[in-house]
C-alpha cells in the first residue's frame, strides 16, 4: 500500500509539474498585449466596449472612485513627451525619423510601419505600448525592462505636485489636475491586476523571428534567450517550439498546416526518446520474453507474501533469472526519468508557441495554444463538437495505449500452463494494475487543462506508442515461438 501510494505521489507530482515551465513573454511582448487588450472591443452589460471601459465600469461597481479624464490625458502626455526626450529611444525611427525629430503634436498624428509593412500610428506601435505600460530605471537602457515603471512614476510625481499645490507641467504644458482627478492606490492595484489578466491568458510568445500573431506584435526569441530562462527551456522547449514554427511556417497550410507539424514534431520526439531508451526498451522485450519462467518461480513460493525465507528464495532466483535475460528492473524508472523533463517541454512548446495561436481550429474561433477544456466550454455553449470528439478520440487512444498491451499479455497468460495461484504475484499485479489506473485517469483528467497542440501530440503518442507494444509483443513471440520449437527439436 505504501509503495502504491508513493508511485501516487511521484504520477501527482509529475503532472503537477508539467505546467510550471515559465513564460517566454518579455516585458516588450507583455506591454504590446496589454496595449492590445487595452483597446479590444467586447460586450458588457449588452453593449459593445473596449476592455478598459468594461474595467473602469466593474471597478466603479465595486465601490473604486474612477480617475477622471484629466488624469488619463496627463498619462497621455506624459507618453508622447518621453517617447521624443527620453535617452533610451530617442534614436528610434517612427516613419523614417527619429523619434526626437518630432514634436508632441507631429508624432500624435505620424504614422510608421510594423514587422508586417502596414502602415500604423504611433499609438498602435510597439514604441507607444512599452512607454506606457513599461519603463527603463537609471540602470538600464532597456525601454521595456520593468512594467509599469513609468506608469507608476508619472502618478507618484503628479500626487507630489498636486499635493503640494504646485503646477502640474509635462515638457512645457501644464496639465491642470486636482486631487479629485487622482486615482487611489486601491484603483490602480485593482486596474492593474485586471489589466494582467490578459497576461496570464497570453503566455504563446515563443517566436524565433519578430512578428504579429493573432493582433500582437512578439519580439523573436533566441536560443540563449531560452537558456537565461531555464535549462529545460533552452534545451528542449525552444527547439520543439523553433521546429513547430519552422514546419508551420514552410507548409503554410493554415490550420491543416498547425497539425502537420505537431505531428511531424511528435515523431521527432517520440523518436527521440525511443533512441535514448533503446536498451530501456529492449530490456521491455525481454521481460515479456521470460514472463513464462518468472510465473514459474513465483508459483513454487506461494507463501512469499507471509514467509520471509520463501521470498528471500523468490528474489534470489528472479534476480538469477533477470541476470540470465539481461534485464534491468529498474529500467522502467528511467525512462520515466528521461520522459518527465521532455513531457514539462513539449507542454510548454504547445502552450507556448506563437504560431499555434495565428489560426483558428477548424470551424470554431479558437487556437491550438488554448486548453481544451475551455475550448470545450465555448463550444458547448456556441454548438460545436470539434474539441469535445478531439478530447473522447484523445481520451479513447489513451486508454487503448495503456490497456491493450496488458489484456494481450493475460490472454498469452491463460494459453501458459496453470502454475497455481501465488498471492505475492496477485499483490504485486494488483498494484501495477492500480497505478496504471491512477495514470491513465489523471492523464484523461488532464486532459482538460491540455492546450489542443498537446493533446493533439498526445493523441499521436498514444498511437505510436501502441504500434511499439504491438510490435514489441509480436518479436517476444516470434522468439518464444522459435525457442520452443529448437526445444522440441532438440528433444528428438
Amino acid at each position: 500500500m505504501k509503495k502504491t501510494i508513493k508511485i501516487f505521489g511521484f504520477v501527482f507530482a509529475l503532472f503537477a509539474l508539467a505546467s510550471c515551465t515559465q513564460s517566454f513573454c518579455s516585458n516588450k511582448d507583455r506591454a504590446n498585449i496589454i496595449a492590445n487588450y487595452e483597446v479590444a472591443k467586447t460586450t458588457y452589460n449588452e453593449k459593445e466596449m473596449t476592455q478598459v471601459e468594461r474595467i473602469s465600469q466593474q471597478l466603479s461597481v465595486d465601490g473604486y472612485v474612477l480617475p477622471t479624464e484629466n488624469y488619463m490625458n496627463y498619462i497621455e502626455e506624459n507618453v508622447y513627451y518621453y517617447a521624443i526626450h527620453d535617452g533610451a529611444i530617442n534614436t528610434e525611427l517612427f516613419g523614417g525619423k527619429m523619434l526626437k525629430q518630432y514634436s508632441v503634436e507631429e508624432l500624435k498624428t505620424a504614422e510608421g510601419t510594423n514587422v508586417k509593412n502596414e502602415s500604423i500610428p504611433f499609438s498602435k506601435s510597439t514604441y507607444y505600448a512599452c512607454i506606457k505600460y513599461a519603463g527603463h530605471d537609471e540602470n538600464s537602457d532597456d525601454i521595456a525592462q520593468t512594467l509599469w515603471y513609468n506608469f507608476d512614476s508619472w502618478t507618484k510625481a503628479a500626487k507630489q505636485k498636486v499635493y503640494a499645490k504646485e503646477d502640474v507641467i509635462v515638457g512645457e504644458k501644464t496639465i491642470l489636475l486636482s486631487v479629485d482627478d487622482l486615482p487611489s492606490d486601491g484603483f490602480l492595484n485593482a486596474y492593474k491586476s485586471r489589466m494582467e489578466e490578459s497576461l496570464a491568458e497570453t503566455t504563446a510568445c515563443i517566436t524565433p523571428t519578430d512578428g504579429i500573431y493573432s493582433g500582437v506584435q512578439l519580439e523573436g526569441k533566441s536560443w540563449g534567450d531560452a537558456f537565461g530562462i531555464g535549462l529545460i527551456e533552452g534545451l528542449i522547449e525552444y527547439p520543439i517550439a523553433w521546429l513547430i514554427h519552422s514546419f508551420y511556417t514552410m507548409f503554410g497550410l493554415g490550420a491543416w498546416g498547425a497539425i502537420l507539424s505537431i505531428f511531424i514534431v511528435t515523431i521527432i520526439v517520440r523518436g527521440f526518446l525511443l533512441l535514448v531508451t533503446f536498451r530501456s526498451t529492449m530490456s521491455q522485450t525481454r521481460m515479456q520474453e521470460m514472463q513464462p519462467e518468472l510465473m514459474a518461480i513465483q508459483a513454487k513460493y506461494p507463501n512469499a507474501n507471509t514467509n520471509d525465507y520463501q521470498k528471500n528464495q523468490m528474489a534470489q532466483e528472479q534476480m538469477a533469472l533477470y541476470k540470465k535475460y539481461k534485464v534491468n528492473p529498474f529500467s522502467m524508472l528511467f525512462v520515466l526519468i528521461v520522459q518527465f523533463p521532455i513531457f514539462i517541454a513539449v507542454w510548454g512548446a504547445m502552450s507556448g508557441s506563437a504560431v499555434l495561436k495565428v489560426d483558428t481550429l477548424f470551424a470554431t474561433q479558437e487556437h491550438f495554444a488554448l486548453s481544451l477544456g475551455s475550448l470545450m466550454n465555448n463550444e458547448i455553449l456556441s454548438g460545436n463538437v470539434t474539441a469535445i470528439l478531439l478530447f473522447v478520440i484523445m481520451s479513447v487512444m489513451q486508454v487503448l495505449s495503456v490497456k491493450l498491451p496488458t489484456m494481450l499479455n493475460k490472454k498469452d497468460a491463460k494459453k501458459a500452463p496453470n502454475l497455481g495461484k501465488n498471492p505475492a504475484q496477485e499483490q504485486s499485479q494488483k498494484q501495477m494494475n492500480m497505478v496504471s489506473n491512477i495514470m491513465m485517469v489523471m492523464i484523461i483528467v488532464m486532459g482538460f487543462t491540455l492546450p489542443v497542440g498537446m493533446a493533439i501530440y498526445w493523441f499521436i503518442a498514444a498511437i505510436i506508442s501502441l504500434v511499439q507494444s504491438l510490435v514489441i509483443r509480436q518479436i517476444t513471440k516470434r522468439k518464444r515461438e522459435k525457442k520452443t520449437s529448437y526445444a522440441k527439436y532438440k528433444t528428438k
